[in-house]
């Protein structure tokens, strides 16, 4: 009887070792930010989106230079009104216009400043956008790469998350030849 609870203890030690085996992961690292800054269609949406920024740059400062002639206007209004040579009906019809476009240069500056954030908020949500969409395809090549190589985890090197890691390690060049694959040399 002591051998056969001897061979049941050692079948559940077996069962159990086996039960609790696990495999042995295998992790890769990679530098997201280095792969984002290497990745040829970011780099050409960047550059759509500069392009972007300085057209609206340039919209912007017509802009302003409309509201300055504008000031420029009021400030002579305002200095002929103080004439102490014109009648007392020439510099009521003096004020009354200078009222009257500072009420418009009010306005044009509310709306400058109305177009100015918008554009502001729009450019800002484009370049979100963009990071977001080849953050993506950044990921995705990331699999690829883990898959390829048998990888079960990814680890990103950029920041301070990951305290050292040895090079052999890093697949940043592998998945930036997969993200950059389709783009033809120059």
């Amino acid at each position: 009887m002591n051998i056969k609870k001897i061979l049941i203890s050692i079948a559940l030690c077996s069962l159990m070792s086996s039960a609790f085996a696990q495999k042995t992961p295998t992790v890769v690292t990679v530098n997201i930010r280095e792969a984002l800054a290497g990745y040829t269609r970011l780099q050409e949406a960047q550059v759509k989106l500069e392009s972007s920024v300085q057209e609206a740059n340039e919209e912007l400062e017509v802009e302003r230079e409309e509201l300055r002639v504008v000031a420029e206007d009021l400030r002579a209004l305002q200095e002929q009104s103080q004439n102490p040579s014109l009648t007392e009906e020439k510099i009521e019809e003096l004020r009354a216009e200078f009222e009257t476009k500072a009420a418009d240069f009010q306005q044009m500056q509310n709306e400058f400043n109305q177009f100015a954030q918008r554009t502001q908020n729009a450019l800002q949500e484009r370049e979100a956008n963009i990071l977001n969409l080849h953050l993506e395809e950044v990921k995705d090549a990331i699999r690829q790469v883990c898959r390829d190589k048998g990888a079960d985890l990814a680890l990103n090197t950029e920041g301070n998350q990951v305290l050292y890691s040895d090079k052999e390690f890093d697949i940043t060049g592998d998945v930036l030849q997969v993200l950059n694959a389709d783009i033809p040399t120059e």
